[in-house]
């Protein structure tokens, strides 16, 4: 991984109360709290290949052993700073690129089927095109790249609803951008969609 290239990750502190609000209405607080801390490191796990990576973490001001024990070689940890997703992710992007990064990507944590190959894929795509989405099933999306800082792309979305990625799709097009779309992948945000993911991680594991 180049060091123009970096990769942000936006993860929140694993307490409980704050974390998977609509597992924990299945699983209590404290289980869903313990189900977000197997998803990041599952994540983080598949993407340990990666030097160029920058944590984003919210609370800005709740930092604890955990998210220290979540850095690998080279990672650094950064406050995803105040404001709605849009805000954040501007600030995120603004500042990869004001520091001479060429080609920006950012994920969250919800989605751990996130690969190492994938994440690959969409900074090669960023050589051809400006702007790169990974679609999640619910009408999000799962990862956001450019090869430059394009404010638009994060005004006047509906986050946190199905219309994210349409949303995002009309911006690329009015701004004359280009734009790669990656697999779609689910996020795990309920009971079902937890269900599922153990249910693979089950049949994935060796015997």
């Amino acid at each position: 991984m180049s060091e123009a290239e970096l990769l942000i990750i936006f993860l929140k502190v694993p307490l409980p109360g704050f974390v998977k609000t609509r597992l924990a209405d299945r699983l209590g607080a404290e289980a869903a709290c313990e189900a977000y801390r197997t998803l990041v490191q599952d994540l983080l796990d598949n993407l340990d290949g990666y030097r160029q990576v920058e944590l984003r973490i919210s609370p800005d001001d709740t930092m604890n052993q955990l998210i220290e024990d979540w850095l690998r070689p080279g990672w650094v940890c950064r406050g995803q700073g105040d404001g709605d997703l849009g805000q954040r992710l501007t600030g995120a992007f603004e500042a990869a690129f004001s520091s001479g990064r060429r080609k920006v990507i950012a994920i969250g944590s919800d989605c751990p089927y996130v690969t190492l190959s994938q994440v690959a894929t969409a900074f090669e795509r960023l050589d051809i095109a400006s702007v790169v989405l990974g679609p999640t099933v619910d009408g999000g999306y799962w990862l956001m790249g450019m090869n430059r800082f394009i404010l638009s792309l994060f005004r006047g979305i509906s986050w946190s609803s199905e219309k994210v990625l349409s949303q995002t799709l009309e911006r690329v097009q009015t701004e004359g951008e280009s734009v790669e779309l990656l697999d779609r992948l689910e996020d795990i945000d309920d009971w079902a969609s937890w269900q599922r993911y153990v249910e693979k991680k089950k049949i994935a594991k060796p015997t």
